[in-house]
This record gives C-alpha cells, structure tokens and sequence, in this order.
C-alpha cells in the first residue's frame, strides 16, 4: 500500500520468497561446505548476504524517494513501484545467503546433545523478532525520528542496522575452524571426492530421518504459508466483513483497516507466543518425547487453520467481544506451531546429517530448507486461482489445515523420531560399519566422552 502497489502485482510479490530459497540457498549451501576461507566455511556468506541485504533495505525503504528524483511525478509511482519490487527481491535472495549459512552454523557448532535446545534459541530469536518487527511497523516512526521522511524510510533503516549489528556481533563471537584439506582424514576424503561428492548421490544417501522430517515440514509449510499471506485480509474481509478494495474513508474500507489492525495485534501476540513456548519447548521435549511434542504442534495448526472459516463476523456493524477475542486466540496460538517447527524438525534433521555427513551439513540444510520453499511457491501460486473461484480466503486457509492434518498423521505413520533402537540400524549403511569409518570414529570419540547413550547406539 505504501508503494501503491497494483492487486494483481502481490502474487509476484510473494513469488520471491520461494524462489529465492529454492535457487539461492543450495548454492550458498553447496560452496560454503567447500570454503576454506580464514574466518571458517559459513561466516564470509553471511557478510556478503548482510551487505546485499542491507542494500535492499535501503534500496526499498527509500524507493519513493529515489523514484521521484528520477523523474516520478506527484500521484505517478511508476519508478517507485520498479524500485520497490526490485529492492524485494532482491532482499528476499540475498537474505538467504544469511539464513542458510546461520542454520549451518548453529548445526557446526552445537553439540549432538543440546542441538534441540540450540534450535530453540534460534525459535526465539525468530519470534523476537518478529514482534520487534510488529511493534515498529505499528509506531509512527517518522514522529519520533523527525529526519526521515516516512515512517517506511524509518522502518527499513532501523530494520537495516539491527542486522548488521547482530550479524557481527555472530561473527565476533562465533569461532569457526577452517577447513584445511590437509586436516581430513582419508574417508573423509572418499567421501567428498570428484568435488566432495556428487549431489544425488548424497541426496540418495542423506540419513532417512531427514526425509521423514522434510515430507512432514513440507505438509505444515503449507499451512503455514495460507496464514502468512491471508492472515490480515482474513480478518478484514471475514472478520469485519470490509473490502480493502474499496475507496479510503468509506465504511467498507474503514472496516477492513479496522480489520487488519486487529489482525497485526493477533500476529504481535502469536510472536509474543513463539519466544515464550520455544523457551520451554526443550524441556517438554524431554519430559513428553520429541514425536509427542511434534505432533501436538501439527494438529495445534491444522486446528487452528481449520476453524478460521467458521470466525465470520455480522453483514452489519462491528464483531462482538468474543468473536474478536476468538480471531486473536486463533492467531496468537499459532506461535505454538511456529516454536515448534523452528526448534524440531531441524534439530531432528541437524543431530541425523551431523552424525553422518559432518562434511556437508550446509548443502543438506539448504536443500533441507527446499521444504518449506516448495510449498510457499504452490500457495502462492495456487492460492490467487482458489480465491477466485470460492471469493473467500478462508477457503485457502481451510485446505491449509486439511494438509497440516495430513502432516500430523504422518509425524507417527513415518515414525519421526530422534534415532534410536532398531531405528538407528535403518539410518547407517552398511559402510559405516567397517574399519576406519568417520562415523565409528566419531562414535569412539563420544564414548570417550561418556556418552553412554551414543555408545548403545554405536
């Protein structure tokens, strides 16, 4: 709306997040597990991809500025809206190149035993976030910073150097070991051969929970996804029965803005929600098991998701108390599910690649992450088509839930699970068992260690 941004333009708007994590993040996968620079394999893609990032934030926030100095005239938006969708993709590409390599890092440096509690604080900070994000984007930021022009200029520069100020402080902290080709061993060397290994065959090898966990995410990104691009018209339209189409100051529009508000309200809280269940998530998870916890996230989301088209408020005046209480309810505790699929999946997904392709843990996160980019691009593009047909978003949302449902059956029909038991033997191959494997190597160092149950497992 800032940028004038025409309707039939937005589903090439949301187009840019998938796209971008199905083309950007197995490359920067792919190179950073063979770069041997001196600050470590993951932290030079994340300077770059901050520095492109913090460009697109300036080049976006600043988009009308910069359109009228080109030549926009009063009322026309032309350059401002090319300026606009180019900073947008251009932030949605470039901000992968940060968010893969961040993934990888955690999974490099946390132990095998704390890696869901490291997914955890990583849950939280997302959901942090989040609610910064909200808590701004609400706040008439050109009033209280008078030298920006608008409160969009004021929210992508602040946006801009909170991150350039944690990434560093990331980088400062964090201590990689560079990869140094004279420091591996011969196996490692087998295994990483003809450039560290062919891409299928590792795909074709990857550790059976790791294709568990990505069916399972891919049926709750879906979901998730309807949420994310329908949540405030949902509520406008549904909810408060407004039509954002109409023109500014009549009732029908003032409704809908009344109607996206509550629903910024309602993602504030669901943000709120993640950073406090994501702090006793690792704790639940050892008392009620990881499957339990997991599978009580899904059917939390398809729910949820489920219930949203019954929420529809009167042909005449404002919802009710309850009604609007019920809208916040369902968008707030959708932070369960979030907490939930930021911490398990990859925890589930980084102990299992850990154990046993140390060597290639960024190509098999960012393809890991294929499974929330591939059911983003079938929302997006498969969303517009169903809203025509039925005129109600919450048709989208319905099927969103039907298919976090179909994710939940699968949590124990494929028995996703941390590897154990006789699950533990479907995992290894058969190499993995001889005389100077990586893996038995890595198993004795554990024993040393006293990890009696990796020894059980070994």
């Amino acid at each position: 709306n800032s940028i004038w941004c025409p309707a039939e333009y937005l589903p090439l708007a949301w187009v840019a997040g998938p796209l971008s994590g199905i083309i950007v993040q197995p490359i920067v996968g792919y190179f950073s597990d063979q770069c041997r620079a001196r600050l470590g394999r993951r932290r030079p893609f994340i300077i770059v991809g901050t520095v492109l990032t913090t460009m697109a934030l300036m080049l976006f926030g600043n988009s009308d500025l910069i359109g009228r100095a080109l030549g926009d005239a009063p009322g026309e938006f032309r350059i401002t809206l090319l300026l606009a969708l180019c900073g947008f993709f251009l932030l949605d590409f470039s901000v992968q190149a940060v968010q893969g390599p961040l993934r990888a890092l955690l999974t490099d440096v946390v132990p095998e035993e704390q890696m869901a509690e490291g997914n955890a604080y990583f849950a939280r900070a997302v959901g942090l976030g989040n609610l910064i994000g909200s808590f701004m984007g609400a706040e008439a930021l050109s009033k209280l910073f008078p030298f920006f022009e608008s409160d969009l200029q004021a929210l992508f520069f602040i946006a801009a150097l909170l991150l350039c100020t944690t990434v560093a402080l990331c980088c400062l902290v964090i201590h990689e070991k560079p990869l140094d080709p004279l420091s591996r061993s011969q196996s490692d060397e087998a295994m990483v051969q003809e450039e560290d290994l062919a891409i299928r065959k590792l795909l074709r090898t990857a550790p059976r929970p790791f294709w568990q966990v990505f069916v399972v995410q891919c049926f709750t990104w879906y979901g998730f996804f309807t949420l994310f691009v329908y949540a405030s018209v949902w509520v406008g339209e549904n909810v408060y029965r407004g039509d954002g189409r109409r023109p500014v100051g009549s009732i029908e529009r003032t409704d809908y803005d009344k109607g996206v508000q509550l629903a910024n309200i309602g993602l504030s809280i669901n943000a709120a929600v993640t950073v406090l269940y994501s702090s006793v998530l690792p704790r639940l998870i050892d008392r009620l098991g990881i499957r339990a916890m997991y599978f009580l996230s899904m059917v939390t989301e398809a729910s949820l998701l489920s219930t949203c088209i019954f929420l529809r408020g009167p042909a005449q005046g404002e919802p009710s108390l309850s009604l609007k209480l019920l809208t916040l309810a369902s968008l707030g505790l959708m932070g369960i599910s979030w907490a939930s699929t930021m911490t398990i999946p990859w925890a589930l997904m980084g102990t299992a690649v850990q154990r046993k392709y140390p060597e290639r843990i960024g190509l098999l996160s960012t393809f890991f992450n294929l499974s929330q980019s591939g059911p983003q691009l079938f929302v997006s593009l498969g969303s517009p088509i169903i809203v025509r047909l039925t005129g109600n978003v919450s048709v989208v949302m319905l099927l969103g839930g039907i298919v976090a449902a179909i994710g939940a059956f699968l949590v124990f029909a494929l028995r996703v699970d941390v590897i154990e038991g006789e699950e533990f033997h479907d995992f290894l191959d058969e190499s993995d068992f001889r005389e100077g494997s990586p893996f038995l190597e890595h198993s004795e160092t554990r024993k040393e260690h006293g990890s009696g149950v990796v020894h059980e497992r070994r």
